[in-house]
């Protein structure tokens, strides 16, 4: 740790790029001579052991989670899938704008099929014909799939409220998922709405009545992936009606904040037991 004068700071990245949070659960601090003998002390002089209950529930928000394609981590698809939907709608747009029908058609569908999610058989099809199921996303959707425990949004909710009723959860894990939640509450309302635009696209003649349906789309996706400052402070924040992709994905990871504590092997203390 560098110290600069009361205070100290360590950067420490994985020299492979792993996630920290998939191989570990604590960490500790050792009082160490001034010295090249990298064999750490015994001298303990704080750490931070993470709430064991919690941790199942952090790591499939944060790591990985067999239920989703490849056990992509919960908070990583979501912001995927926001992000390939927006990219589909702004292709959406330039197909509209260059009067191109064919490609119109086949964003719509790719709209369609990243939001319903490949449990869902009435609406993840082919809808333009052309012999394909077209999905940029990975097929587990944005929405709960229909008769199935799928989809990102749904998902991410459900380990997220977990972690959160762990009876060794922070005041730290509850307070942040409160603000992830409403992120997350946010993009699923604008995901039906969104939803329901290509759908109402997609039955409609090819011409200028498109206009105003592409337009609504292009602010619903982009809400979607980056949220908006409805209260015009210049923030978009964790609150209803403005967090999307971008502000959960932050959300979700100060969710495994670990507060560093005197001594060895310190678990913080659950909210319940550390009200003020």
């Amino acid at each position: 740790v560098a110290f600069d004068g009361g205070s100290g700071q360590l950067d420490y990245i994985h020299p492979d790029g792993d996630n920290l949070l998939a191989e570990f659960d604590q960490f500790e601090i050792t009082l160490e001579p001034n010295n090249d003998d990298p064999t750490p002390s015994n001298e303990v002089v704080a750490s931070s052991v993470f709430p064991p209950l919690a941790l199942p529930h952090i790591r499939h928000l944060l790591v990985a989670i067999g239920s989703t394609p490849d056990g992509v981590a919960l908070i990583q698809g979501l912001w995927d899938g926001a992000d390939t939907v927006d990219t589909s709608v702004l292709e959406l747009r330039d197909a509209y704008s260059e009067d191109d029908e064919e490609t119109l058609r086949l964003k719509t569908e790719e709209i369609i099929n990243q939001i319903a999610g490949d449990k869902n058989i009435g609406l993840y099809k082919d809808w333009n014909g052309n012999g394909s199921i077209d999905d940029p996303m990975d097929g587990y959707g944005l929405l709960i799939n229909s008769g199935a425990e799928q989809g990102y949004i749904p998902q991410t909710l459900h380990s997220a409220r977990l972690a959160a009723e762990s009876i060794d959860a922070t005041k730290g894990i509850i307070e942040n998922h409160k603000k992830l939640n409403a992120c997350i509450l946010n993009m699923e309302g604008w995901s039906k709405g969104l939803l329901d635009l290509a759908l109402q696209l997609q039955d409609m003649p090819y011409g200028p009545e498109m206009e105003a349906v592409i337009t609504e789309m292009e602010l619903l996706s982009s809400r979607l992936l980056y949220g908006e400052d409805t209260d015009g402070n210049g923030r978009i924040e964790p609150i209803p009606g403005e967090g999307g992709a971008d502000t959960a994905y932050v959300q979700a990871y100060l969710m495994a904040e670990m507060p560093l504590l005197p001594g060895a092997q310190r678990v913080p203390l659950p909210a319940q037991l550390n009200n003020p």
